[in-house]
């Protein structure tokens, strides 16, 4: 992540919150700039509103979202989406759904809610929520609540791990093979 947009450069302050949605426009507006800094690779921050994360992101903290490929996605991560009312919402994905054409369905939950939001598509997908802060302390945002969340969460950076030792043996082998095949010797 080279660079950052931040659009929260005070503290939060709830004497400094707006109540209610944002209208038509505001709401537009923030949409078009979020989408133009993420398909430029940029990562943003911004103040999030709501209770529906928590305890997980709670109202007023600085979220860090990053762009994200719809294939990248996997269950647990939190992402931000336009949801189809036109409203950013970020949630967490409780269950994806790949269809055989390559269009993923993202089934996305609030963490402190009991039901699943209406299925999005790949173009619904803003970016990934990738780092949060309270009271200007880095916290680690885990793939899920409890310890549940805390197994998925190891077991996705062990996956990680073992895919990028992979990546490198492949690596490895195709530069061992290059080269071999370099010097193979013709003894007919």
């Amino acid at each position: 992540m080279s660079e950052m947009m931040s659009f929260a450069s005070k503290p939060y302050s709830p004497r400094h919150e707006v109540t209610g949605t944002a209208s038509a426009p505001v709401r537009l507006g923030f949409v078009t700039v979020v989408d133009d800094l993420l398909r430029d690779g940029i990562a943003i921050q911004f103040r999030g509103c709501g209770q529906s994360m928590k305890p997980t992101i709670r109202d007023g903290e600085l979220m860090t979202v990053a762009p994200i490929r719809a294939a990248e996605v996997r269950v647990g991560h939190v992402l931000l989406c336009i949801d189809g009312r036109g409203q950013p919402v970020a949630h967490r994905v409780s269950e994806l759904r790949r269809h055989a054409d390559g269009a993923t369905q993202f089934c996305l939950r609030g963490d402190s809610s009991q039901a699943c939001d209406a299925p999005l598509n790949d173009s619904h997908v803003r970016g990934r929520v990738v780092g949060v802060q309270r009271e200007g302390v880095d916290v680690e945002l885990a793939l899920g609540v409890g310890w549940p969340g805390r197994l998925l969460t190891f077991v996705d950076r062990l996956v990680s791990v073992i895919d990028r030792g992979l990546e490198t043996a492949a690596e490895q082998l195709r530069s061992a093979i290059g080269s071999a095949a370099g010097h193979q010797q013709d003894f007919r």
